[in-house]
């Protein structure tokens, strides 16, 4: 996973992409187990940073990811809305367009009893059309606008849809909780790290600034999201 992680805070745009994916795979695959837990506070503590905007942003990359893929239970197990509508106020007007982008992704992932998270984020967005960064505001408008168009069909049809992730997600939490009674050892385990340490030891030769080999480290981290999600 540190590769991974690795990939996405140092990567290009496309090797990022491909790295996100990879990690997404693997919580799909094993979302309730300890080690998710810890690969998600990491990535909060390593690109929720004050010190490196770019990092932020790539935050909120990986919120929308995530939120495409989990439920709402999961979003909020972590406190990453939270996390998103906080910058919508930051000091970079880059990280603001970024957390404005998404503000009806984040709207969608907050439960109907979530009314606090609710108003801040409508409190965000109502900030944001009066940001001082031109593009920050047009972002912010358009978002409220989408906001208000939305009808009470689209909340309710999600909630149909974010059932059926936690019905995923439970019967995933069931099928680890038997493997643990059953004392069992996931097949592959093993060539997961070995595939792993294989990839980070080429990750010198192929993970460069070169361009050109772009192409070939997108490969080997698809070949890598395969292994740890199978």
């Amino acid at each position: 996973m540190n590769y991974l992680i690795d990939r996405i805070s140092r990567g290009i745009k496309e090797v990022r992409k491909t790295a996100i994916a990879s990690l997404i795979n693997f919580f799909k695959k094993n979302w309730i187990s300890k080690r998710t837990n810890e690969i998600v506070k990491t990535l909060v503590q390593t690109f929720n940073t004050p010190t490196n905007y770019q990092f932020r942003i790539i935050f909120v990359d990986l919120y929308e990811k995530l939120a495409e893929n989990f439920s709402r239970r999961f979003i909020k197990s972590f406190g990453l809305s939270e996390i998103a509508i906080k910058l919508m106020d930051d000091k970079v007007p880059d990280v603001r367009k970024r957390a404005f982008e998404i503000g009806v992704t984040i709207r969608k992932m907050l439960n109907p009893n979530e009314t606090s998270l609710i108003v801040k984020l409508d409190d965000a967005l109502n900030r944001g059309r009066l940001d001082t960064n031109k593009y920050s505001s047009e972002i912010a408008k358009e978002t409220l606008k989408e906001l208000k168009s939305l009808t009470q069909f689209f909340f309710t049809e999600f909630e149909e849809e974010d059932k059926a992730r936690m019905l995923q997600e439970d019967l995933l939490k069931e099928k680890e909780q038997k493997e643990v009674e059953d004392n069992k050892k996931k097949p592959g385990d093993d060539l997961t790290k070995e595939k792993g340490d294989y990839l980070y030891a080429f990750s010198s030769i192929i993970g460069g600034p070169n361009r050109a080999k772009v192409p070939i480290l997108v490969w080997f981290l698809s070949l890598f999201s395969s292994i740890i999600g199978s």
